[in-house]
């Protein structure tokens, strides 16, 4: 707990102790859980919890909060003392498994699959069976047996308890959605099969007729979620995925619209659809789902925003470079921890032909966000395309001296490439710059990838010597001298050096001597 939780649960225990209402308390508690404030709120709760314990909404009250600040196992040592102090009702054994759920697809976030995620989803799927197993008619238990049965693979049963909670919750989504959810895997698998396997005859004819039940099966589930709940996104983007794997992409793209919609962020192929729809008709559905999100009580700009950026994306691709700047530059107003729009800024500014603008972008860029940046370029696929060009901006800037610009991108570039050559140059940049201490940390790396070279450990003194001079650093710089001059004698008395590399080792040889004088003077 930090320090503002704890003096909130301090603030709420004084109260309580003043003989405020529970009600006012709990109204501190909840607003705090709005603001976001959640380890503030979940300790507001438990003092309520042990304020009042025999009231078992402070219990639930609690455990979201402490689930929603990631808390997971705070939250089921809250609840294992509830249940055994109100005897292990329903409601918190459902609230049991449905924060081993959370937990499970928090450990899981990323694709990761270990032991601890699937332990998570087995101790769901025991509680909510513990649960149905004494009261079959308890919805969310079912459900959420169903899913954890689904994410562990064991479609055969999810489908059983899916299709449990269809017969006996008809008018709600859920059970409909967990079984469309396990029929497209066998949709999908079937399809698979006949791509790889390429059977024959009836083995052909028979991977075919489970793929078109499955399909129909998919579909039908879908089209009753949909109609028992409109407003959920999840079944839209899913019936969009039935209709891309069926190669309706028109069908796919109105679905998917319609899922974007209602939830800009929800999880989607973007790259996918980016590639296999035609330009016009992937940006209209775009903003046509802007559009409609707009008009949606409740609607935030800043998620909208995710819409406007796939637009400027599917422009940058199409290589129309003005429309994909001007939209860029409108999605990361809207919404500026959208940093990776700056990426497309630069580059659309590039390929426009205005150097001027892209030197400027791209150093921003760097400068605010260098680790963002790198990250990016390591990720895209045409980075060997995209490097060169940061280097002409960065050199471009240096002949300017424009150091700050160079310096930024050449920080980027260091943290991409990684090399003693790079940060080389970085720390230079930064020593030209004035700054020191990031110099000497540049310095550093790069003496760590070329722990031998002379010139590396005679600039790194020079850092210490004329610009960090302190006691222990000029020792430092000192041993660092020493050091050079006899690494330069090792590689030229080993003879493997041309001529250019000699004079270079050479002359860091003399330098390091020079200032090693300077220092014994001093």
């Amino acid at each position: 707990m930090n320090g503002a939780s704890r003096h909130a649960a301090w603030l709420l225990g004084a109260a309580l102790a003043l003989g405020a209402s529970a009600q006012s308390a709990a109204e501190q508690a909840e607003q705090a859980l709005t603001k976001g404030q959640n380890d503030v709120a979940a300790e507001a709760f438990l003092g309520l919890v042990k304020a009042q314990p025999g009231e078992r909404k402070w219990v639930a009250r609690a455990v979201e909060a402490l689930a929603r600040a990631g808390r997971y196992t705070d939250s089921l040592e809250c609840l294992d003392a509830a249940c055994k102090r109100f005897d292990s009702p329903p409601e918190l054994r459902v609230l049991v498994a449905k924060i081993h759920m959370l937990q499970a697809e928090s450990l899981g976030s990323g694709g990761k699959r270990d032991r601890a995620v699937v332990f998570a989803y087995e101790d769901a799927a025991r509680v909510a069976r513990e649960v149905v197993t004494k009261d079959a008619g308890n919805r969310d238990a079912r459900l959420i047996l169903a899913e954890a049965e689904y994410s562990l693979g064991n479609y055969d049963t999810a489908l059983a308890e899916a299709k449990e909670a269809q017969t006996r919750f008809p008018e709600h989504p859920g059970g409909h959605i967990l079984a469309a959810k396990v029929t497209f895997q066998r949709y999908v698998g079937a399809r698979q099969r006949i791509s790889a396997e390429n059977p024959k005859g009836k083995d052909k004819e028979a991977l075919a007729t489970a793929a078109a039940q499955a399909r129909k099966d998919t579909l039908a589930a879908l089209d009753t979620a949909i109609k028992a709940d409109p407003s959920r996104a999840f079944p839209h983007k899913l019936l969009g995925d039935v209709h891309a794997w069926s190669e309706n992409l028109a069908q796919a793209l109105a679905a998917y619209g319609k899922a974007l919609a209602i939830d800009p962020g929800i999880a989607m192929n973007h790259d996918w659809l980016q590639g296999a729809a035609k330009p016009d008709p992937l940006r209209e559905t775009y903003r046509s789902a802007l559009a409609e999100y707009a008009t949606r009580p409740g609607a935030v700009p800043a998620k909208a925003a995710l819409l406007s950026w796939h637009i400027g994306v599917s422009w940058f691709r199409e290589k129309k470079f003005k429309e994909a700047k001007q939209e860029m530059l409108a999605t990361f107003r809207a919404n500026p921890e959208f940093t990776n729009c700056l990426y497309y800024i630069w580059q659309s500014s590039y390929w426009l032909g205005d150097h001027n603008a892209a030197e400027v972008e791209a150093g921003v860029y760097a400068e605010q966000h260098a680790i963002a940046f790198a990250d990016l370029l390591r990720a895209l696929p045409d980075r060997a395309q995209t490097t060169p060009v940061l280097k002409f901006l960065a050199d471009r800037a240096f002949k300017g001296t424009r150091l700050g610009p160079s310096a930024a991108i050449n920080h980027v570039l260091a943290l991409v490439e990684d090399s003693a050559d790079a940060w080389n140059n970085y720390a230079f940049l930064c020593r030209e710059g004035g700054k020191a201490e990031e110099s000497l940390r540049a310095y550093e790396r790069a003496l760590e990838l070329e722990p031998e070279s002379p010139q590396l450990l005679n600039d790194t003194a020079v850092i210490l010597q004329y610009h960090l001079a302190t006691p222990a650093n000029l020792e430092r710089a000192k041993a660092l001298y020493e050091h050079a001059i006899a690494m330069a004698k090792k590689a030229i008395s080993g003879g493997d050096l041309d001529e250019v590399e000699r004079a270079r080792v050479e002359q860091a040889a003399k330098d390091a001597r020079s200032n090693l004088d300077k220092m014994k003077g001093q």
